[in-house]
């Protein structure tokens, strides 16, 4: 399988609050720009992660995936997401995002990462 990088600067009406590179079973690492929860995204179709976002003083954020996901529209997706009550539940206050405009590598992101990650809203019987 071939990897590409998609150019994403177009996207996002504001800067990320950092950047954070995930490692999938594969051993493919993804970098994605994190943004709160409730940012103004524009129409994008990629890979998406939900987060929590922690910061103790004097040391750098660290991120807990809550879920792993894919769409044709960030923008659009989380207005009534299934795992909504799971995202509450995790203190999800952060979203990740790969843009990826092929739905088929979108899926294939998506297993990986849930592979080596096993976010807990990713779990079948999650809420």
């Amino acid at each position: 399988m071939h990897w590409r990088v998609v150019s994403c600067d177009n996207y996002f009406a504001m800067p990320p609050l950092d950047t954070l590179t995930l490692a999938g079973k594969s051993g493919k690492t993804y970098q994605l720009r994190i943004y709160a929860w409730k940012h103004p995204f524009k129409r994008l179709a990629g890979v998406y992660a939900v987060m929590e976002r922690a910061i103790e003083p004097g040391s750098a954020p660290a991120y807990t995936t809550i879920y792993i996901g894919e769409t044709d529209n960030v923008r659009t997706v989380f207005a009534a997401h299934e795992k909504r009550e799971c995202f509450e539940m995790y203190y999800a206050n952060t979203i990740g995002v790969l843009p990826e405009p092929d739905a088929e590598w979108r899926a294939a992101i998506v297993a990986d990462l849930c592979a080596a990650l096993d976010p807990p809203c990713n779990r079948q019987n999650s809420t």
